[in-house]
């Protein structure tokens, strides 16, 4: 693949997404450099773990300041429906924009990513229409702001 000599985390699709760029600079110069914000890494274990985004201690690092919303699932209806003992999410979100920053959990990792890509804030992630009872559907709950 062309993307697999770039210094990046080994990931098959991202090689692929770096491939696709390396031929179209050859193809049409040197315009386009890939973007590494929001590619979601996943680890296929039991439980599942997934992230994409900075890490809270990563946003502190870079001097961001952002709402941690954690979520205990394992006794929402999805979980129970998957027989899922623990499941658990924690997403970031920039107070100024409601967008997110960061997320934890393997099935719907693809969705924080595209949040994270298209600048999509948390409210919007809400108020999607979500076919339930899905773990998708959970993240109407997981992205609410922390009730006082």
């Amino acid at each position: 693949m062309a993307g697999d000599p770039i210094a990046s985390p080994q990931l098959s699709p991202l090689a692929s997404y770096e491939g696709r760029i390396a031929g179209r600079n050859v193809v049409e110069g040197p315009r386009r450099k890939p973007d590494y914000a929001s590619i979601p890494s996943c680890v296929y274990t039991v439980p599942e773990f997934a992230t994409v985004g900075l890490t809270e201690a990563a946003a502190a690092d870079e001097g961001l300041k952002v709402e941690v919303r954690t979520s205990d699932m394992s006794t929402w209806l999805s979980s129970r429906t998957y027989a899922e003992t623990m499941a658990w999410a924690k997403i970031l979100v920039d107070p100024a924009s409601d967008r997110m920053v960061g997320h934890s959990g393997q099935e719907l990792i693809n969705f924080f990513a595209l949040s994270m890509k298209h600048g999509i804030a948390a409210k919007q992630m809400r108020d999607m229409v979500y076919a339930y009872p899905t773990f998708a559907a959970d993240i109407t709950s997981m992205s609410r702001p922390p009730k006082y």
